[in-house]
């Protein structure tokens, strides 16, 4: 099963605080594992932005939103209890959400939900045409969730239009980038060879400056194509060309795919493979071709700073 949203640990939440006793998170946390019995993958399951366990996550998200809505509280820090309010409520046997929890809540809910709107406290029955209701903007993610998933669909356009401009670059003007790619990713010092007489070699990459140790260089194989996939044949070749110029170690980037028995060859030979989708991959990682204009920063409370023990 897939982790849980956070509006899905609610009820469970509440029934750990059913006795009315103060509990620790960790305490509400251990039981609500057990509960719902998570597995062994969703609680091994991190989420990308802060690197926290996602159930973790989205049971502190849990945990915030029921104190605004008033259905606990929090006696002391890191602990709490179930408010006369959560009792109410958890006695209705409803599937608790976030609409519930906006009807029947205390009215700080609105403004944690929607902090930049202006909503009527008093829940007043009243309607507008022109209004609509606060938890029509509820969302099922946490904000670290809807920060990565805009991250990730951001990366991705910026994916696919590197990878357009990489295919329409010339052929010596691609064998320059994947060379300088290598040299960024820490793998030395690399030039372009001599177009007339590569011998099917487009880039070396040496060990030391003068190239002395060919066996301990790496040698390029760069072809920029759209859609053809680099077959089985074109390994081979490239294989010869490696041992023919006495190198061990040799990386084959293409802009397109390799073919199922090309992959298989490079494997059994331990030729690299670069695909073009993992190529654009490792130019975004490493920043070649492209540049950052504007960086967040996600802060949190440092734990270390307020332990009085």
């Amino acid at each position: 099963m897939a982790v849980p949203k956070y509006h899905e640990f609610y009820n469970v939440f509440l029934q750990s605080l059913e006795d009315g006793e103060v509990r620790s998170v960790r305490e509400c946390r251990e039981y609500i594992k057990e509960k719902m019995q998570l597995s062994e993958e969703d609680l091994a399951e991190v989420n990308s932005v802060s690197g926290q366990p996602k159930w973790i996550n989205r049971i502190g998200w849990c945990t915030t939103r029921l104190k605004h809505a008033g259905m606990i509280s929090s006696p002391k820090y890191g602990s709490v209890q179930i408010t006369d309010l959560g009792r109410k409520l958890l006695t209705e046997n409803v599937k608790i959400t976030d609409k519930i929890l906006l009807e029947k809540g205390s009215p700080e809910i609105f403004d944690f939900v929607n902090p930049n709107r202006n909503v009527d406290k008093t829940k007043s029955n009243e309607t507008n045409e022109d209004s609509s209701s606060p938890a029509d903007d509820v969302t099922e993610e946490i904000p670290e969730e809807t920060f990565e998933r805009i991250f990730n669909e951001i990366n991705s356009e910026l994916a696919n239009e590197l990878l357009s401009r990489v295919k329409s670059m010339n052929p010596y003007t691609f064998e320059e980038l994947t060379v300088r790619l290598m040299e960024k990713m820490g793998y030395g010092m690399g030039n372009v060879t001599i177009r007339s007489g590569d011998h099917g070699i487009d880039g070396i990459i040496k060990s030391d400056r003068l190239g002395l140790n060919r066996s301990d260089c790496i040698v390029i194989q760069a072809k920029r194509y759209s859609e053809t996939k680099v077959g089985e044949p074109e390994i081979t070749r490239f294989l010869g060309a490696m041992n023919g110029y006495g190198a061990k170690k040799g990386v084959f980037i293409t802009t397109s795919d390799f073919s199922a028995d090309a992959k298989r060859f490079a494997e059994n030979q331990g030729i690299v493979l670069i695909d073009g989708k993992h190529l654009v991959e490792l130019m975004i990682e490493f920043e070649v071709g492209i540049s950052t204009y504007k960086i967040y920063h996600i802060k949190k409370i440092d734990s270390d700073f307020f332990n009085e023990d």
